[in-house]
């Protein structure tokens, strides 16, 4: 039987990247968006360690770690390896995780070898690790044109180039919400939850090889977190620019991922019933509930056997966007008049 691992970060690629490796290294592998989402699975699942990204907007690393060590794993009468993922390196990076309870830490942009290493020593792990598909070369070669990009580099981070293009199918799809995001919350001068974006941002970025822009992203992190509103003035407007052109050249390159949409299936499909939208919108409600993110990628996809009204396909289109970027509070505001009173959130 496989060894459960359970990855917590905010950021889609991040959770894309390091499933796909732990799986490549013959582990099972759940997510979580969330320190809150984070402390809901590990109470009801038999986890062998828990990855848990250090700065998450919300509740954090720290804070996720003194919950699950205070409430959840005295519950559950056992300590699992808390493993943190984090931007920071280096020994006095190492000593402060160590002193914070994490068992171990490992540097963003994740490095397979080092992944590897660092959960060796929690349990034994495969040696069939994924290849890289065949099929990608004139994909890859395009994208070796973008001058935001060193492919090289997002490969060796990804393990392989078919993660690698995972990694930046989903990049490609949620940059805009991102951006659209990091520069509200610039505009709304709330300079902490600027600097929090773009950390996750940075690491995404690094990860799939724009050291460049992901280096201007540091810039403006550090700036945040010193209080430099002069520098974020100067600057902020020409990242999200810039972050803006990586992600319009990606999506001329990279094909659209099978996201749920509906608005372009056939009709040669059987009518869904009442019964069964109805029965979609309470199981979705009530994935969302327990954080069950990969259930309702079931559902969704589920429902590509049917033909849906136009009304109701554009729900579900929205409801498959914002899956997609893990926004929750879109989630449940657009399943809100879908259900009952009594089983909303």
């Amino acid at each position: 039987m496989a060894y459960r691992v359970l990855v917590t970060d905010d950021m889609p690629v991040n959770l894309m990247i390091a499933s796909g490796l732990l799986e490549g290294f013959g582990l099972s592998c759940d997510t979580a968006a969330s320190g809150e989402e984070c402390l809901d699975k590990t109470l009801k699942n038999d986890y062998a360690a828990i990855l848990l990204d250090y700065r998450m907007p919300d509740m954090d690393g720290e804070m996720t770690l003194k919950r699950l060590k205070s409430e959840v794993f005295l519950h559950i009468g056992r300590e699992i390896p808390v493993i943190a993922m984090t931007g920071e390196e280096g020994e006095d990076a190492r000593e402060k995780f160590l002193g914070l309870g994490f068992c171990e830490y490992i540097k963003k942009p994740i490095e397979p070898e080092e992944l590897k290493a660092v959960l060796s020593r929690f349990m034994e792990l495969s040696d069939d690790e994924k290849k890289s598909a065949s099929g990608n070369t004139d994909v890859i070669r395009r994208l070796k044109t973008i001058d935001l990009l060193s492919v090289e580099d997002g490969i060796r981070h990804c393990g392989n180039e078919e993660l690698y293009l995972d990694a930046l199918k989903i990049f490609s799809d949620s940059a805009s919400a991102r951006a659209a995001e990091t520069d509200r919350l610039y505009r709304d001068n709330d300079i902490k939850g600027f600097g929090i974006k773009v950390h996750a941002i940075k690491s995404t970025l690094r990860a799939i090889g724009a050291s460049d822009l992901s280096d201007f992203a540091a810039g403006l992190e550090a700036a945040a977190d010193g209080g430099s509103v002069e520098y974020i003035n100067e600057n902020a407007a020409d990242f999200l620019s810039e972050l803006t052109r990586l992600s319009d050249a990606l999506s001329g390159i990279i094909s659209e991922p099978d996201n749920g949409n509906f608005s372009d299936k056939t009709d040669d499909k059987p009518a869904i019933t009442d019964a069964q939208l109805s029965d979609a919108y309470r199981t979705l409600n009530e994935c969302l509930s327990f954080f069950d993110y990969d259930s309702m990628k079931i559902v969704l996809d589920s429902l590509s056997d049917f033909n849906i009204a136009e009304e109701e396909k554009k729900v579900f289109d929205e409801i498959a966007s914002a899956l997609l970027t893990l926004d929750r509070d879109r989630m449940k505001e657009l399943l809100s008049g879908k259900v009952s009173s009594g089983e909303q959130l």
